[in-house]
């Protein structure tokens, strides 16, 4: 897989080590190459982390909907407002939590500087991640 230059334009995000084993943690701003597609990973309509530098940009998940589909979400999406459910972003991170790993959480929660207190498993960690998120 080619590398992709992305830049980070919220909180932090941790991606491989240096060469004392140490993982390295880019900051707001940084530009930097990865193998991953983050912006697929991590963007999400309304909550862009990372901006893609190599001319591949984040395409949102409503273009590719048909109009009644887009309707129906647009609907949800002022019910959700309304009566405090939760919306397609929140439904996003936790189906993306859920998928970590705990040492992915560990890093996610470093990124957020969420305190993980005792935490040590996933399950706790997710409801810590998403506790903190609440609040």
């Amino acid at each position: 897989m080619a590398k992709r230059k992305f830049r980070l334009l919220a909180g932090c995000h941790s991606e491989g080590t240096d060469q004392d084993g140490k993982p390295i943690t880019f900051r707001k701003g940084d530009v930097f190459e990865s193998d991953y597609n983050l912006d697929k990973m991590f963007n999400s309509v309304g909550a862009i982390k990372f901006e893609a530098l190599d001319g591949v940009q984040f395409k949102s998940a409503l273009e590719d909907m048909s109009d009644e589909e887009l309707a129906a979400e647009v609907v949800r999406r002022q019910e959700a407002k309304a009566g405090n459910q939760p919306t397609s972003t929140e439904y996003q991170e936790e189906d993306s939590l859920d998928s970590m790993t705990v040492r992915e959480l560990k890093n996610f929660a470093e990124q957020e500087e969420i305190d993980l207190g005792n935490a040590s498993t996933k399950e706790n960690i997710i409801r810590v991640i998403r506790s903190s998120q609440n609040a």
